[in-house]
């Protein structure tokens, strides 16, 4: 059975998360408090092959080859704003 859980973002430009699979479904990504924080529907039972990548760039910077990441949401924290993408290679 699927659960839903809740992984915070560190200060990092790309951040790996060893216990989600690569594909598993991102809900949400958005602020709680003064962290950003991603929801994630997952099969705790599910073996990880290929983990989660997220790539965070800030307004102005250069966005990733789409070649090699997925657009996944924009948040706003403060006066940052921040694009999410999901590293596909």
């Amino acid at each position: 059975m699927k659960k839903i859980h809740k992984y915070q973002f560190r200060h990092t430009t790309v951040q790996t998360f060893r216990d989600i699979p690569f594909d598993a479904k991102i809900l949400s990504i958005q602020p709680q408090g003064a962290e950003m924080c991603m929801w994630v529907e997952v099969d705790p039972g599910e073996k990880v092959g290929k983990m989660l990548a997220i790539i965070t760039v800030l307004t102005g910077e250069n966005a990733p080859d789409s070649r090699r990441a997925e657009y996944i949401t924009t948040c706003q924290l403060g006066a940052l704003v921040l694009h999410y993408y999901r590293l596909t290679v």
